[in-house]
């Protein structure tokens, strides 16, 4: 099989796959894996990330190559773990798991390799271990989402939030924080990077879960489609607020629309709508949006480059366009 992850970082794979005596068909199912995680301009412009703001900074974007990997390979290991979680894999979750594993393992290797780069050995150390950090609380952040969604109550709009901040926003905090260290970055400028990060990846999260309730048609319309078993932030906040006798409705149709009852999930999203789940989700997407903005100007990043990021924060959550921007300015 064949992988188009682009050259430099597929160089890094291979090499370090072949460092560990991974067996043929072992390298096969990760490297396919990763590759996947490419489709597409938004994912590759997010793998791409850390080579961004080190360019932002001033610095060498190829010299930020193995922090791609790394980051690549974390969030195709979570999106895999994910995914079998969810049970949304028809077969073989057992080797899901294990090339996961192996992605795990490959990440801080991938860090180590910005030795050879010309980082510094003690800077990529640093860097090294802020990704296990993030890793942690990322872990931790799945598991407060996995333990509500046990509970028949759920998460409240700040608890979800809080675990969106962990889960998404802790590793991109990374994945930006990471590229300006490259660079050279320090002090304010250098956590105004991973703030911006934190705050995209927040964004990704309300992103996702807006498009789960309203994913608008060509022709105006909204697909109907079963709601999704994880927690999500128009629900919550509609339970949030409603009285004691819509919160059952709510629960009961919820339930329904993921049992595939399209008359449910139809209800579900007037409901939500009525007690302003679809008002309160563009509002949280803004004020990450407006905060994202407020870390990239304080970072002062090279204009030309600040405008990649831009568009690409302009790029997750496209409903925001209309308002987006009057706080766009980097």
């Amino acid at each position: 099989m064949q992988v188009a992850i682009p050259r430099p970082i597929g160089d890094v794979f291979a090499r370090l796959l072949a460092e560990g005596r991974a067996d043929p068909a072992y390298a096969e199912v990760i490297l396919s894996l990763l590759d996947t995680a490419m489709d597409g301009e938004t994912k590759h412009a997010i793998t791409l990330l850390p080579a961004t703001t080190c360019a932002a900074h001033g610095g060498e974007p190829q010299r930020a190559t193995p922090a791609c990997a790394a980051w690549l390979a974390i969030r195709v290991a979570a999106k895999t773990l994910d995914d079998v979680e969810d049970r949304d894999l028809q077969h073989d979750e057992p080797v899901h798991v294990n090339a996961a594993t192996g992605l795990l393992a490959l990440a801080p290797l991938c860090t180590h390799a910005l030795i050879d780069e010309g980082v510094p050995r003690s800077r990529a150390t640093l860097i090294s271990a802020e990704l296990a950090r993030a890793i942690v609380r990322a872990g931790s952040g799945q598991h407060g989402d996995l333990v509500a969604q046990r509970d028949s109550i759920g998460l409240d709009p700040e608890g979800w939030l809080a675990v969106a901040a962990a889960k998404s926003g802790a590793l991109f905090a990374w994945a930006t924080w990471a590229g300006a260290a490259i660079a050279g970055a320090r002090g304010a400028r250098l956590e105004a990077y991973r703030r911006f990060g934190e705050s995209l990846g927040v964004l990704l999260q309300i992103a996702d879960d807006y498009n789960d309730m309203w994913i608008t048609q060509p022709n105006g319309g909204v697909s109907v489609t079963p709601m999704p078993d994880a927690s999500n932030l128009a629900i919550a906040y509609a339970r949030f607020v409603a009285d004691d006798a819509t919160r059952q409705r709510l629960d009961q149709d919820a339930h329904a629309a993921r049992q595939g009852d399209a008359d449910a999930a139809a209800r579900l999203r007037a409901a939500v709508m009525e007690w302003g789940g679809q008002t309160f989700v563009l509002a949280a997407g803004r004020t990450q949006y407006r905060l994202a903005i407020e870390g990239l100007r304080s970072a002062n990043p090279q204009p030309t480059v600040a405008h990649q990021l831009v568009a690409l924060l302009d790029g997750i959550m496209p409903v925001l366009a209309h308002f987006a921007h009057d706080d766009a300015t980097p």
